[in-house]
């Protein structure tokens, strides 16, 4: 049973829904995200006691709060959806942390059970907040309410019979009443829906992140254990198909370019791309089917968790060679086309992936499963702030402009689709490129980011003011005027 919030509560509720209605509304998203999820986390840190947010929660709060301003930071569409998905994963663990699951201590499966009932507390709660009575209920907030009532009720036919005579009296006063009261009804209803939604959101939020007592130990038990024959014979199955699948990749890591052309029957390129992410995912999706056999191992069976740990200990070398073999594949693409923001993000999810397997060898393997998801976690988090701080478009447009100069061919339509976090890095390289390409980008880019119209400030960001800035200083023949030589912009 939820107790009743304050009102307080309800208000910063109904505000946040006023709030995301007004600003979400502007896409792309920008800076409009990152002031919702802001306001979202002060909401709940000036709650008062005993229904503010405690100092576990503040902490991935404020986390969230840093992954929505890098939506506002960068410009390229897969960073943006990482970097909001991972704002929407924060407030998710600051959920399920007051629910009583501590981070760090709790095996896989008490994440997804609270992960759960968090997000349908998201919806259900709130009904137990509406409903609950007060604890305290006074006459003198009664006996106001109703005047507030009274008041607006009289107010209203009054206020309309004197706007209309004042209306009557002046046509510019009237232009300006007919502007903020006809409304389209489907304008008004859509309004309304979408602030009642993010509303109701907000205040199970608000009352989800109160800490609650931590989950007792039997909460973490599993009604299913298998012993060594269930998990070795699917295990061994998975490493025997890995070890077929690596003799096969063998000729190709050692023959060069006359094995890869003789006995695949494709170029370089058309070998990389073939199975690259494919690849990518079979070692991605080895995480989960491990960490899935350890969760529901017998391990009151010593033989069942050295087993297991045998054949844990084989697919992870076995994974280590599939990953090896993808990122040879991505060597051969990189040195026939160049690089690609795709490519860069699926080698950066593998380095990811390696983390994890290493760090589920050394956790869950040796018997210690508890920091296990959140190392996973923060492994991940870490990786998309180097993300972030890289910058993927445009260190592939670094890349393969540098390819260019070098003598390579160059994909100048590939580089005119990149987002606006490549811009900067172009303009520096257009100087060096042949009249015809650096005519060809330059109409590309002018197409995509000359502003002429000023844009909507909810959507503003860091990348794409940045390129509406880089691209105004062109001028004339495919080039461009002020800023400087090293590729940094002059204010």
């Amino acid at each position: 049973m939820v107790d009743r919030p304050p009102l307080q509560t309800f208000l910063a509720a109904a505000q946040l829904g006023l709030l995301a209605d007004l600003l979400l509304r502007g896409t792309p998203w920008g800076v409009n995200l990152a002031l919702c999820v802001l306001v979202l986390a002060v909401s709940a840190l000036v709650a008062p006691e005993p229904d503010r947010a405690g100092p576990a929660e503040q902490r991935l709060l404020w986390c969230a709060v840093g992954a929505a301003l890098a939506v506002a930071w960068r410009d390229a569409p897969l960073l943006v959806v990482a970097d909001s998905m991972a704002a929407g994963g924060l407030l998710v663990l600051a959920l399920m942390h007051a629910r009583g699951l501590r981070l760090g201590r709790a095996p896989v499966r008490a994440y997804l059970r609270t992960a759960t009932r968090a997000v349908v507390g998201l919806v259900a709660e709130p009904f137990g907040a509406v409903t609950a009575p007060s604890p305290d209920p006074s006459p003198a907030f009664g006996r106001r309410a109703r005047a507030v009532v009274v008041g607006v009720t009289l107010a209203l036919p009054i206020s309309a019979v004197f706007g209309v005579l004042l209306a009557a009296a002046d046509p510019l006063f009237e232009r300006a009443m007919r502007a903020a009261f006809m409304w389209n009804a489907q304008t008004v209803a859509s309004h309304t829906v979408v602030t009642a939604v993010f509303a109701w959101l907000a205040l199970g939020v608000l009352v989800g992140l109160v800490p609650r007592p931590a989950l007792p130990a039997s909460a973490e038990t599993h009604p299913m254990a298998l012993g060594l024959v269930e998990l070795g014979i699917p295990l061994g199955a998975l490493a025997a198909l890995f070890a077929v699948f690596i003799g096969f990749q063998v000729p190709y890591f050692f023959g060069g370019a006359s094995t890869v052309l003789a006995t695949a029957a494709l170029g370089y390129a058309d070998y990389a791309r073939r199975g690259f992410f494919e690849l990518v995912t079979v070692t991605a999706l080895v995480v989960p089917v491990l960490v899935s056999a350890g969760s529901v191992l017998d391990r009151s069976d010593p033989r069942a968790v050295r087993g297991f740990r045998i054949l844990a200990c084989a697919l992870l070398g076995l994974v280590s060679l599939i990953a090896g073999s993808a990122l040879y594949r991505l060597w051969l693409y990189y040195g026939a086309y160049g690089l690609t923001s795709d490519r860069l993000y699926a080698a950066a999810v593998m380095g990811w992936v390696g983390l994890v397997l290493g760090w589920f060898a050394l956790t869950v393997l040796r018997g210690r499963p508890g920091p296990f998801v959140a190392g996973a976690l923060v492994s991940g988090l870490g990786v998309l702030a180097c993300l972030n701080l890289v910058n993927p478009d445009g260190l592939v447009a670094r890349v393969n402009l540098a390819r260019g100069r070098a003598g390579a061919e160059l994909d100048v339509t590939y580089l005119g689709r990149l987002s606006a976090d490549a811009v900067p890095a172009l303009a520096a390289g257009l100087a060096d490129l042949p009249l015809e390409a650096r005519c060809e980008l330059t109409r590309a880019l002018e197409a995509r980011w000359r502003r002429d119209d000023p844009a909507d400030w909810r959507t503003w960001n860091v990348a794409r003011s940045r390129a509406v800035r880089w691209v105004g200083r062109w001028a004339g023949d495919c080039g461009w005027t002020g800023g400087s030589a090293d590729g940094r912009l002059g204010d």
